[in-house]
């Protein structure tokens, strides 16, 4: 299917329609057509970075969620239809929607909608875009936005999303790997579960529901490794700080913490080596230090000036630690132990650091290889370089000189780890 959206001349889609039967034209509220125009206009100072902003008549929320909120919007399926078509005409509850890879506009912004309100990511098929950089960045909003979809059976979680797979790889040669490319392979593990948050589709429909669980849900099926966002139901986020090209050159520096020693994406359901659905026997072979949580906890414990949850003004040291857990708290979780992968550096504030790690468990009791239960953020912020030595001591980890420079795993903490 995904080769007939894309080699579509325009796709017509009726975002609010909950079957075939149902019309593509409605009693519409004109009210909330006025057209949107620019009340005030300001820039900034000429010193910064250009950028300029506008008041608009027309509340921001409401362009993205006439479509986030529809039918339509709510089914995984839809989201190759969304991006592969060339031309999409979207009629909404209210408004017709249009959208091509120069534009998108509405008949509320017929001229295009303002750039601070998207309601698709477009940018991701234009070659004249298409840098490594640009080409993660543009697929963790994808990864975002189709975590937030339905499907109605969760074993699709990779299959529904093998279209656009497959027009990236064709477009950049990449490798992929369970929902992951190989470029900037590592800052792609570096994902989240969000927590207590409602989709919009759910919000819609079901508008007095409680909220939903606090955490994700491990998909009983398995489809894809721990290590891959698409074995948890949820929605996934990506720190937008963590993804290359956020910043301009030179103003941070990020550390590798790990390296990978293999990938292995095993082959599908019926046995043939296609990597872009579902996947079986996947592994992660890295090389880095792996650290217990109890004994990590122990030492910053001991450490003067640390805090573990908040930032006080006036010590020597101060740090925040987060568990993050893909699915919530589990009594497997005493046995927890967490692997860094990478660390970020201010260059103007030499002394914070962020460091991002996977917790893992041993599986079974042998130990020998391990599942990924969430992810770790700890902020250093010390201007006394021994007791920055002393955080990162625990976590196995030094500074490359005496200077304070690049960081690094000590090499008597270095161990390979096979995550599953």
């Amino acid at each position: 299917m995904s080769e007939i959206y894309a080699r579509s001349s325009c796709n017509i889609v009726a975002t609010f329609g909950k079957d075939p039967h149902e019309s593509l034209f409605q009693q519409r509220c004109f009210e909330k057509l006025e057209i949107g125009r620019a009340t005030g206009v300001w820039r900034s100072r000429e010193e910064e970075s250009p950028w300029i902003g506008l008041n608009a008549l027309v509340p921001g929320h409401y362009i993205g969620d006439e479509l986030l909120c529809s039918e339509a919007y709510s089914r995984g399926w839809i989201l190759q239809e969304l991006l592969l078509a060339p031309r999409t005409l979207l009629f909404g509850r209210n408004q017709v929607h249009w959208s091509c890879a120069l534009l998108e506009a509405c008949e509320t912004w017929p001229t295009g909608v303002p750039p601070y309100l998207p309601a698709s990511i477009d940018s991701v098929f234009r070659e004249a875009e298409f840098t490594p950089g640009q080409k993660f960045r543009d697929w963790a909003q994808i990864v975002e936005r189709y975590t937030r979809l339905e499907l109605t059976k969760e074993k699709d979680k990779l299959v529904a999303l093998s279209g656009i797979a497959k027009s990236i790889q064709q477009h950049s040669g990449d490798q992929y790997f369970a929902g992951h490319w190989r470029t900037h392979f590592l800052q792609s593990l570096i994902w989240k579960a969000r927590q207590g948050y409602r989709l919009p589709w759910l919000r819609a429909k079901k508008p007095g529901l409680d909220q939903p669980p606090e955490y994700g849900r491990r998909i009983s099926d398995h489809i894809a490794p721990s290590w891959s966002w698409a074995s948890i139901i949820g929605p996934i986020d990506y720190d937008s700080d963590s993804l290359p090209e956020s910043y301009p050159d030179g103003e941070h520096f990020t550390d590798t913490l790990c390296s990978i020693e293999a990938i292995t994406a095993g082959p599908s359901e019926d046995g043939a080596e296609d990597v872009l659905g579902i996947v079986t026997g996947a592994q992660l072979t890295i090389q880095s230090s792996l650290v217990s949580k109890s004994a990590f906890k122990t030492l910053l414990d001991t450490l003067p000036g640390f805090h573990r949850q908040s930032s006080v003004a006036g010590t020597n040291s101060i740090a925040k630690v987060r568990w993050l857990w893909d699915t919530g708290p589990d009594p497997s979780h005493i046995r927890a132990l967490f692997a860094p992968i990478l660390i970020k550096r201010d260059k103007s504030i030499s002394w914070c650091q962020h460091l991002s790690a996977l917790i893992l468990v041993p599986k079974g009791n042998g130990g020998t290889t391990y599942t990924r239960e969430g992810l770790l953020e700890m902020d250093i912020y010390s201007r006394d370089m021994e007791a920055a030595k002393s955080v990162l001591d625990a976590a196995g980890l030094e500074f490359a000189d005496e200077e304070g420079g690049p960081i690094r795993v000590k090499e008597s903490a270095r161990k390979t780890i096979v995550i599953k």
